[in-house]
């Protein structure tokens, strides 16, 4: 039987430590994508946008008090639009109202009384909802190109859907007290 070499161990000596290289070296990596994903994900990168309408309680009946909108959202940077929107409940159509400007501090509020029909243009009998969205770029010239056209043309048809890129941060059930009659039936919106 023969004796190893010297020369044999330190080579496999050598691989090892190589092969030990390797090792930490991915572990490391490992380490540092978790971390970058673990980052990303508390500022906002992987985390959807999340907010809420928080001066609403859910179901409330309004009568002819001004109404403004007010709440707060999480994981979107300050002076992201949001959008404002009335979803009809009895014809299921979406009627963006107005954008608003997230704050610093996450907050948003409606520069107009969302339940005022001169300023919403709604007029409707059933319940409604008043929705909040996120919107990137795309939802924006969306949501703008619907308000010009209906301030343009006088005409409040609504939108079939939101864009398909808004985010619906939350909604609250909207509840009228009394009738409300929409002139010449062209539509429950009205300039």
């Amino acid at each position: 039987m023969s004796e190893p070499s010297p020369e044999g161990s330190t080579r496999r000596r050598r691989s090892w430590a190589r092969a030990d290289k390797i090792a930490i070296f991915a572990v490391v990596i490992s380490a540092i994508v978790t971390v970058g994903i673990w980052l990303a994900d508390r500022q906002g990168g992987i985390v959807p946008p999340s907010g809420s309408i928080t001066n609403i309680a859910d179901e409330l009946v309004v009568r002819k008090e001004a109404l403004f909108v007010e709440g707060k959202a999480q994981d979107i940077p300050a002076g992201s639009e949001v959008w404002l929107v009335i979803r009809a409940g009895s014809e299921g159509r979406w009627y963006p109202v107005m954008a608003t400007r997230v704050g610093p501090d996450g907050s948003w509020r409606s520069d107009d009384d969302a339940s005022d029909p001169r300023n919403v243009r709604l007029a409707t009998n059933g319940p409604y909802y008043i929705q909040i969205y996120h919107a990137d770029m795309n939802a924006i010239a969306e949501f703008q190109q619907y308000k010009a056209k209906t301030i343009t043309s006088g005409i409040y048809p609504g939108m079939d859907k939101p864009p398909g890129s808004a985010t619906l941060l939350d909604q609250k059930l909207i509840r009228r007290d009394g009738q409300v009659k929409s002139p010449q039936g062209l539509s429950p919106l009205f300039p």
